[in-house]
């Protein structure tokens, strides 16, 4: 975001915050380096996460823009997230390498997920009037420290000191930059 957020929403940040996000990118390096020989991670999964980080940038500015130039919250995540549903439907159609959900385990799990993600991009689309697209990213590197805790909570999957140090470093990261920021809004 710091590379492409003042060319896009017209944000100038403080050359300290490149450091918070280097920080932060570190600690997401560790927790990827703490699944690294697990039997659930694959190349694939990489690339698609390395695919996601750039669409999802082009989303997050994009909304960015949107909201500045006041585009209701409400109206504009809803939009958002129905022009997504038909892509997402045509893809769970086509997916074959699940089963569908028997228990009742897996389907609380699946509406956790189909109410939790659309709050979080309406909390987020809210606040991006208030915060800065650079602070706003290093909070969004949380999202691979949680999963990884949810994944040994709820999936059972390894959880090493890769990933403690790694959720540390970003959580610091996030602390930071917050200062940062606080910081030059005071000043």
């Amino acid at each position: 975001m710091l590379l492409v957020g003042r060319r896009l929403v017209g944000e100038r940040e403080d050359p300290r915050l490149y450091l918070a996000a280097v920080a932060a990118l570190s600690g997401v390096a560790l927790v990827v380096l703490g699944a690294a020989h697990d039997a659930s991670r694959s190349t694939a999964g990489d690339l698609l996460a390395v695919g996601n980080v750039i669409l999802f940038t082009g989303y997050f500015l994009a909304a960015k823009r949107a909201r500045l130039a006041g585009a209701p919250t409400l109206t504009f995540t809803a939009g958002f997230l129905l022009s997504a549903l038909p892509v997402i439907a045509v893809a769970m159609l086509l997916w074959t390498g699940a089963e569908a959900p028997r228990g009742g385990r897996e389907i609380g799990l699946l509406a956790i997920l189909v109410l939790g993600p659309g709050n979080g991009h309406l909390l987020l689309n809210w606040a991006h009037t208030r915060v800065t697209a650079a602070l706003a990213s290093l909070v969004l590197a949380l999202v691979p420290m949680l999963s990884s805790v949810w994944a040994w909570a709820v999936l059972g999957e390894s959880f090493t000191w890769k990933h403690a140090a790694g959720i540390a470093l970003v959580i610091l990261s996030i602390e930071a930059g917050r200062r940062i920021e606080m910081a030059e809004r005071a000043g």
